[in-house]
Parts: structure tokens; sequence; C-alpha cells
């Protein structure tokens, strides 16, 4: 029986911002057309992680498009090839990012840890929701493995949710992939054949969009998250947030609080925000609204000395 359950930002982590900006960084020196950047005179302006998730959906939507031919007919190979060019970038970037926190030793902010372990957090009645992608987790010796990765993790790259996507989503497009794979893979022998990347790029996108539950890149079994994060939610009495902005960048968190607080009620529970002043008061705001539960009846634990490492 799960009491608590502990959501987990970016904010708790010592550092954890450092794998991407060292990815902004080293954009220059991978000299890679797969990586999708701003400009070609600009390498080290990459677009933010959430126009990326807004592309990614326009370039879909291209492919889904052409592979049903309600495109012009004589266009359809170049649109098809280009959606997948943006699509394969789009894959790049999720390796890239997932190499590099992989290869990056983060660990929790100590104060942080002190705040947690006092409200339970190794215990094996708990359960963790975390929206990071790193591996800190697994430097923690806790006493359970009641642990979800509602934005993915970097062991398993293409399960990565980029800001402003949601499970559902991403789900929904496996769906439509499978039947759109076909469809291009027979026109491999069309004039597509003659561009030798083209078998490269389809498996780079196909890596992102099918299922492969065997493969240690592949995608998380992206229903039983939202299940077990429903499952804990309606068994824990208290549910603290830590590190959480309750931003664009926490969408798959904010779409699953609203979704099962739509569905059951949340009133009785006891809301945590584990924050850096009482004086910041948006967070509570913004939380009230997405569980639709009043601001006073959600708890602050300030922590001075987190001042300087929460975000």
């Amino acid at each position: 029986m799960i009491k608590k359950v502990f959501f987990i930002g970016n904010g708790c982590i010592e550092n954890g911002i450092i794998p991407l900006k060292k990815l902004y960084k080293d954009i220059e020196s991978l000299k890679t057309k797969s990586f999708l950047i701003n400009s070609e005179k600009s390498p080290d302006s990459m677009l933010p992680l959430s126009s990326l998730a807004d592309q990614e959906r326009h370039f879909f939507s291209e492919l889904f498009l052409s592979s049903r031919g309600a495109l012009d007919n004589k266009l359809i190979p170049d649109r098809q090839l280009m959606a997948l060019n943006h699509l394969a970038a789009f894959t790049s970037t999720r390796l890239e990012l997932a190499k590099r926190f992989k290869n990056e030793d983060l660990i929790f902010n100590k104060n942080t840890l002190d705040i947690l372990k006092k409200e339970g957090f190794f215990n094996d009645d708990i359960a963790i929701a975390t929206i990071n992608w790193d591996n800190a987790l697994d430097t923690l010796d806790l006493n359970h493995d009641n642990i979800i990765y509602l934005h993915g993790s970097c062991k398993k790259p293409m399960s990565m949710i980029f800001p402003t996507e949601t499970i559902s989503e991403i789900a929904r497009n496996h769906t439509i992939f499978k039947d759109i794979e076909p469809s291009l893979l027979k026109k491999i022998n069309s004039p597509l054949r003659q561009k030798n990347e083209f078998l490269e790029i389809f498996n780079l996108v196909q890596k992102r969009f099918s299922f492969f539950p065997n493969d240690s890149n592949g995608l998380i079994k992206l229903y039983s998250v939202e299940i077990q994060f429903n499952d804990w939610m309606k068994e824990a009495d208290k549910l603290f947030f830590c590190g959480i902005n309750f931003n664009s960048y926490d969408s798959e968190l904010i779409n699953s609080l609203a979704l099962f607080a739509k569905n059951n009620n949340v009133s009785s529970k006891k809301i945590v925000i584990i924050n850096t002043s009482n004086n910041d008061t948006k967070k509570k705001q913004t939380l009230s609204c997405i569980l639709h539960i009043p601001e006073d009846s959600i708890e602050y634990r300030i922590v001075p000395k987190l001042l300087k490492t929460l975000a």
C-alpha cells in the first residue's frame, strides 16, 4: 500500500542542467546534418526543446498526409524525405541528450535529500514519480523500486519526452506510424530508392515511432506508466512536489495530474510543496488550479538552506 507519492523535478539534482548545457556547447563540434539547429551560421543556437516537440508534430503530420496521398503526387517522395529527415534529426537529438545524461554523474542535492529522507523517501511504502531524464535515483540506496519516469529516461532514449509532449500523444503516434510504415517501405523502390540515405533515415525514425519491447533503446511501455501513476495517486494520502516549476517543461506531469483530479477527489489528500520561500505563490496557485483544490489547502515546506538549489 503506497502512502506517499514524491514528485521529483530537476531542482532536486545537483547541477542537473549541466548535460543540456554541454549539449548546446558541443553542437558546433558535432558537425552533423542529422542534428537539428536553428541556423547553419549559428550552430550553437539549438531550438528550445519545446520548439523541437512542436516541429516534430508538424513533420509527423507531413509524413502521415503524404503517405495517405493527401498531397500533390509529384511532391510526395520529396515531402516524405523532408519529413523523414527532420524526424530523424529529432531522434538524433534524443540520442545525444541521452548520451550526455548517462555520462554525467548527477546526484541529489544533499540538503534536498535530507528533507526527503525525513519525509520517508527511502521507505518501502512510498512511490516516486520523476520528471527527470537522469540516473540520479540509481545512486540512492532505496528500499523499494516504486519508481516511474513520467518524461522518460536516458536509459531508453526513445522514451524521452520533450516539453509540451504527453504520453497519450506519443502512444497515438506509435499506432499511426505502424499504419504509415508499409506505405513508406513500398516506396523504397520508387525515386526514394535513389536517395542512399533513405534507409538510414527511415531506421532512425522507426526507432522513435515504433515499439520494440526487447530493445534497450526502445520505448517504455507508455500506458503502463500512466496506469501505475493513477494507482499510486489513488492509494496515497500525501503528495510531495519537490524541484518542480509547473511550467511548459512539465507538460506530461501537469496533464497526468489534471486528468486524475478530473476523475477523482484530491481534496482529502495532504499536498506539500517543498519550496524556497513563502513569497513564491505562483507554484501554489498553479498546483491548486491543476488539482482543483483551494490554495490554502496546499502546505509549504520552506527550507532556507535550499535557496540556491531548488528550482
